[in-house]
């Protein structure tokens, strides 16, 4: 895992609104938790190493809620695409989803960049096989042999909803 995945304790102040002090006290229990992972909690040099799904469950002020959101995916193509093109793909993803549970949600953004739109796209669905699937059944993404899938999990929901804050209104689609 690279460096970016973990945070240290100095900075999980300000990314969990919480305290120092209140972080100390959590951490020494989440050290016992996690005494068996060593790849997602451990000392060097004096300073914890945190990584990120540790940080969401167990420093954030609403830890016991459930994370709404799995996966974060983005889909760019090579060539120029209008956004009634992404609105025919994140249809098809989510009436293909609903066949697979019709209580997945998809919250989407049309993003544009150098001239060129791009699709973001967040669900509560955590199944990347099916989702893989998926799009390989979506005949506007197989007749655009030049696409790019990025599928990762979502560890830090609140910068998440940040990022979409900033972008065009996030559409939710219904269920």
């Amino acid at each position: 895992m690279s460096k970016t995945d973990y945070y240290h304790l100095i900075e999980l102040p300000e990314i969990v609104n919480l305290k120092y002090r209140q972080l100390q006290k959590r951490l020494k229990i989440v050290i016992e938790k996690y005494e068996s992972e060593k790849d997602k909690l451990f000392k060097k040099s004096n300073r914890w190493y945190i990584h990120k799904s540790i940080v969401e469950k167990e420093f954030s002020r609403n830890r016991n809620l459930p994370p709404n959101y799995k996966l974060f995916i983005t889909i760019t193509t090579q060539i120029d695409t209008n956004s009634g093109y992404w609105r025919v793909i994140i249809n098809e993803i989510n009436k293909k989803l609903k066949e697979i549970d019709n209580s997945y949600r998809i919250k989407y953004v049309i993003e544009s960049k150098n001239h060129r739109q791009h699709l973001h796209f967040i669900t509560d669905c955590d199944k990347r096989k099916e989702l893989k699937i998926i799009f390989k059944k979506i005949p506007e993404l197989i007749y655009l042999n030049k696409v790019n899938i990025d599928i990762t999990t979502i560890y830090d929901e609140k910068k998440l909803q940040n990022y979409f804050k900033k972008q065009n209104k996030p559409i939710l689609l219904p269920k």
